[in-house]
């Protein structure tokens, strides 16, 4: 398992995760800094290449519009995009919208069809963390598989590898082509968000 500086560098490249050419590293940051994801979906590519419903809009403010909403408890479900979501526990509080900053706990370990030791913990490596959902400064996996959660649930993502670390992987801990698997668990909305034109209108 990585260690705790390990997984603020694996946490700093989430935000090109998902790029099968990415260029240059995005800067390493610690958890909860944004850092902006690259390149940007355009046409032909991204979101449309891979089938993707609106993944990404401008008029949407560039967040997605995607709302993977909860199941019952034991239940799976399996997106357009080919993202996986089963509710391992229910949650009763508010639900994750796109462009929420939320502190959440997670495991990650490589999906082959066995369980494997985690490569990241957030409960093992320094707490929970808290980003900015549904705007792409996670993995694309992140940004389609946790809106529509409610604060308390705990989900299991399989996310494919090109919603990943893509066909490069992140060696040595993660093989090219990797699919993914992450229990995922929202502990608060810490900033709900709040479309542009409601912050005009307060001013």
């Amino acid at each position: 398992m990585l260690p705790r500086t390990g997984l603020i560098v694996l946490l700093g490249l989430l935000a090109i995760a998902g790029c099968d050419e990415p260029p240059d590293l995005a800067p390493i940051v610690p958890p909860g800094i944004e850092t902006p994801r690259v390149p940007q979906p355009t046409a032909g590519t991204g979101s449309e290449a891979l089938g993707e419903t609106a993944l990404v809009t401008q008029a949407n403010g560039g967040l997605t519009t995607n709302i993977a909403e909860p199941t019952l408890e034991g239940e799976t479900k399996k997106a357009g995009t080919g993202l996986t979501y089963t509710t391992l526990k229910a949650g009763t509080g508010p639900s994750v919208k796109p462009g929420d900053e939320i502190r959440v706990h997670f495991v990650g370990r490589v999906a082959n069809g066995k369980l494997n030791s985690p490569f990241q913990s957030s409960y093992e490596q320094g707490g929970p963390i808290t980003l900015t959902i549904g705007a792409g400064k996670v993995m694309r996996g992140w940004d389609l598989g946790i809106p529509g959660m409610k604060v308390g649930e705990k989900r299991h993502l399989v996310i494919p590898f090109d919603l990943g670390f893509g066909t490069k992987g992140f060696p040595p801990l993660v093989p090219a082509n990797a699919n993914l698997g992450y229990e995922v668990e929202v502990l608060e909305i810490t900033k709900p968000y709040t479309p542009p034109a409601e912050k005009a209108e307060k001013k």
